[in-house]
């Protein structure tokens, strides 16, 4: 074996163990702080957690809407829901005058 050949050798497995090097740091960066890393998932749990709180609010709005309506009908029409809404609408509610919501 040559001088050459040798140099030769150590150059290729310099070469190659940076380039693997860089492939460990690659993955190992995207591993913790990629798109879809560890990190980017427990934020996506704490998104999801506050959107179930969001989404019980919108549920919770949906059925007193929902109440009102069906209170509204009339087959089923509940004289003091129909008063509280023409006293809202109108902005005639007397001095003492309390509204109770649901």
């Amino acid at each position: 074996m040559t001088y050459a050949n040798h140099t030769g050798d150590r150059r290729n497995k310099m070469i190659l163990h940076a380039f693997l090097g860089l492939v460990f740091i690659y993955f190992t960066f995207h591993l913790f702080l990629g798109e879809r890393s560890i990190l980017s998932a427990h934020n996506l749990a704490k998104e999801y957690a506050q959107s179930q709180v969001v989404l019980a609010d919108l549920q919770a709005q949906k059925n007193t809407i929902y109440d009102t309506v069906i209170r509204l009908r009339p087959s089923t029409l509940d004289r003091d829901v129909v008063e509280e809404q023409v006293m809202m609408m109108l902005g005639r509610t007397g001095n003492n005058a309390v509204l109770l919501s649901e």
